[in-house]
């Protein structure tokens, strides 16, 4: 813990444990989106896919070739450097998430533990085998991160300058990331809730809604406005109709799944599933040991606020940390409730910082409680990840 201590072994060792995590991928080749991209490199005006005619491009995914343009020239069908970039992005968001985590907790060892975790990957690793969802994921991650470091800032300081800052990178963290960061306001509004308000009380409640009113009409102007087309694919409805007339209740338990198979390698609970098939038939979408493990966190996470509830702060950043994982994947859920999220999915990318920072201060509390000794339990995730179970 001594070396933790001084700041500049933190970056050093982030990036040995990043470098340790995605090394590998500096070896890869460009995969599906990644060929499209660079041929739409090569053919900027050309309308490919989703990206839109033009180098902005638009819709949803609109400034995802843009990054791209500065090296192209350079790098041009060299895979390597591009996927080098990719783990530096990725180390920067670790780095991010350090100073994000020790500036909500006030704890360098906290800030550590929970950017190691997030640094040794797994979780959502899928993102970091193509260029083109590395490059943009981490770069919102990091842009995410700072936005609600600025706003933190802001609420303990009350200067409007960071107030603005934190609603422009805000703006650009959902326009340039729209197919990731959809669920970023449902965080925002918790986070100011829990953090922004000194009690519950009217004149709080009024306060926090004009604070955070600007930062919900940017998101109504990113996403919403364009809700009509979207809200036809979304399945949920067509899902709970088929469980009352059908009886099909499985893909309702999909996103409990999904909490399972986030906080749970599902390489680990798909051998309990592999379990129960030797003496029953399961659905195809349905995994016994995601639902049961899932099960099992939410009543340990509702244990752990209730126990440690005198100790405000950090259960507040426990319940921020846990709505920050979830918002990321509820949407997706609503659009498509029969796809399950396997623990690599880059749809958990979002998800993984809030992850991290959850599992960091829940081990903090049950070190205070019984050992200091057992806050060395993250190191146990590390290797874990990097060795991929």
């Amino acid at each position: 813990m001594n070396l933790i201590k001084k700041f500049a072994a933190i970056p050093v060792l982030l990036f040995i444990i990043t470098l340790l995590s995605y090394g590998q991928t500096l070896q890869m080749y460009f995969l599906i989106d990644d060929n499209a991209l660079i041929y739409k490199l090569q053919h900027p005006e050309q309308n490919i896919g989703l990206w839109g005619s033009g180098i902005i491009g638009d819709g949803p995914y609109r400034h995802r070739v843009l990054q791209f343009v500065p090296f192209y020239p350079v790098f041009r069908t060299n895979p390597t450097p591009y996927f080098a970039i990719g783990v530096l992005l990725y180390f920067l968001a670790s780095v991010t998430l350090f100073f994000f985590v020790t500036q909500i907790t006030q704890k360098k060892s906290i800030g550590f533990a929970a950017a190691a975790i997030f640094a040794s990957g797994y979780v959502g690793s899928e993102t970091m085998y193509g260029i083109t969802n590395s490059w943009e994921t981490s770069r919102g991650i990091i842009m995410a991160l700072v936005t609600f470091m600025l706003y933190y800032k802001f609420i303990t300081t009350k200067k409007m300058a960071f107030y603005i800052l934190a609603a422009v990178l805000f703006f650009f963290s959902l326009d340039t990331i729209y197919v990731r960061a959809h669920g970023l306001i449902f965080a925002f509004v918790v986070f100011d809730a829990l953090f922004g308000c000194k009690k519950i009380s009217f004149s709080e409640i009024a306060k926090s809604l004009v604070r955070i009113t600007p930062f919900v009409l940017i998101y109504f102007k990113i996403y919403l406005v364009n809700a009509g087309s979207e809200v036809k694919r979304f399945g949920l409805w067509n899902i709970i109709q088929s469980a009352i007339s059908e009886g099909r209740f499985a893909p309702l338990t999909i996103l409990i799944q999904d909490i399972g198979n986030l906080f749970i390698p599902d390489i680990l609970t798909s051998r309990i599933d592999r379990m129960v098939l030797n003496y029953r038939s399961l659905p195809s979408e349905f995994s016994i040991g995601s639902l049961s493990c899932a099960s099992i966190l939410i009543i340990l996470m509702l244990f752990t606020v209730f126990k440690f509830r005198e100790k405000v702060h950090l259960v507040k950043v426990l319940i921020f940390a846990a709505v920050f994982s979830l918002s990321n994947f509820v949407l997706f859920y609503f659009r498509e409730p029969e796809h399950t999220l396997w623990t690599t999915h880059r749809y958990f990318s979002y998800s993984f910082p809030g992850l991290a920072l959850f599992l960091a201060v829940t081990f903090f509390l049950i070190s205070s409680w019984k050992n200091k000794a057992l806050f060395g339990l993250f190191s146990s995730i590390i290797p874990r990840n990097l060795f991929r179970g």
